[in-house]
């Protein structure tokens, strides 16, 4: 039972995080939906023994995605306690996304492994996902201007009834194209431009270009991150572009926060500061997450529950309601063992990218750098975003999982025979 078309039709997908089946009373983006069935096809596979299921990443990934599902079952025994508003359906609307998310990553490295996919037609996918996104953003942006609304949410979100364009009211939007949100856009081009690059010898070209000015028009504080990332890349990828890149930065600077300082959401935070509307509810979210670990720090409330927690506190917001705070909504709800197990994931890949990069050579050194940088940023987002069950940041993570292991095995393979040889001098 071959899984190579869902692969490859998801890493397509890659940066249509918003496209949803039709479906008024079930939020169920396609991505989602793709994943769920790979991972059905994954066990089919296991099932029939077909395949092979070695390698030390993949070992320590099922290991820890194990230790969180447990925590996760744990915690739906200890959160049935908590009747005054743990509600059944939403638990398992967040264990539905958390298995599909797991399962991507595996059924990633578990193809690649047994080379059902490649490396370089899942790149290929993913570069396609974020050039044609590019356009669609740039050509939702000039709907907007001419004067074109609807409010279909299939392929792309309203909102109001602007096509993925946020109004600020005055000329220039925010820019949310197919994701869910200006904030998501600013991250979700990073990995896609630094593959195109990776694979054109680290050139600057065209469509990078228009990747780091979409991210600017996100108007989004992250997006100063996830372009200060690119040119990280740059500044490494190619040390004799680091005094021209360093140079026309410095250069452009003044010029560049001249600009910024008079987007409208750049604006409303330096005139506010604190008080500005994003950063007040980023930080009374923190203050009630914190509130909950400190009182449940080891079960947590119990996953997709927080939304009825700030109900319980008097607050008008839906019973789904989702604080921009990946990490710290995992450690209140599913409690300490489930949030290490995801930090150990994270801190695992950062050990062995790191360690691959220094030992691969070529374009393949460029890969895993792209790759790496890009999920770094994801990482980095979900400190005041909500990236953790969007299936592109699994993606990242399987091929990643299966470079390292490949680069660093291969590694050790040679550092055994130079030994050998050396020995038989």
């Amino acid at each position: 039972m071959r899984i190579r078309i869902p692969i490859y039709l998801l890493c397509f997908l890659y940066c249509f995080t918003w496209f949803r089946l039709p479906l008024s009373s079930l939020d169920l983006p396609v991505q989602r939906l793709v994943g769920w069935g790979m991972f059905a096809l994954l066990i089919a596979n296991i099932a029939l023994r077909r395949g092979t299921l070695s390698g030390p990443s993949f070992k320590r990934y099922l290991a820890f995605s194990l230790v969180f599902m447990g925590a996760l079952a744990v915690n739906f025994l200890s959160s049935m306690g908590y009747t005054r508003f743990f509600d059944v359906k939403l638990f398992l609307m967040d264990f539905s996304k958390y298995v599909a998310i797991f399962g991507i990553t595996l059924t990633v490295y578990y193809a690649l492994k047994n080379e059902w996919v490649t490396t370089d037609r899942m790149i290929h996918f993913i570069k396609r996902s974020g050039v044609l996104c590019l356009y669609i953003t740039i050509g939702l942006l000039a709907l907007y201007i001419i004067g074109f609304r609807s409010t279909n949410e299939i392929f792309v979100r309203p909102f109001g009834t602007a096509w993925g364009v946020w109004e600020t009211g005055r000329f220039l939007p925010r820019l949310a194209g197919t994701t869910a949100e200006p904030q998501q856009l600013s991250i979700i081009f990073i990995t896609p431009i630094l593959l195109i690059m990776a694979k054109n010898k680290n050139k600057l070209s065209f469509i990078p270009l228009l990747g780091i000015l979409v991210l600017f028009m996100s108007q989004s504080k992250f997006s100063f991150i996830s372009i200060a990332l690119v040119i990280f890349y740059l500044i490494i990828a190619r040390k004799s572009f680091r005094a021209p890149v360093i140079f026309f930065l410095a250069l452009l600077t003044p010029f560049i926060y001249q600009i910024a300082i008079k987007l409208p959401i750049m604006k409303d935070f330096l005139d506010n500061g604190m008080n500005a509307g994003a950063i007040t509810e980023r930080s009374d979210n923190y203050g009630i997450l914190f509130g909950i670990i400190k009182e449940h720090p080891f079960f947590g409330i119990g996953a997709g529950q927080y939304g009825l927690y700030m109900q319980s506190l008097g607050a008008d917001v839906p019973d789904n309601y989702y604080p921009n705070a990946d990490l710290m909504k995992i450690f209140a709800e599913v409690g300490i063992v489930g949030f290490l197990a995801v930090i150990f994931i994270f801190a695992y890949l950062a050990v062995t990218t790191m360690r691959a990069y220094r030992v691969s050579e070529g374009e393949e050194k460029y890969t895993i750098l792209a790759l790496g940088i890009g999920t770094l940023a994801i990482f980095f987002n979900m400190f005041i975003g909500y990236e953790f069950l969007h299936v592109f940041v699994w993606i990242n993570i399987g091929m990643l999982m299966y470079y390292n292991d490949k680069v660093l095995s291969s590694h050790k393979e040679e550092v055994v025979t130079n030994r050998r040889l050396a020995l038989s001098r």
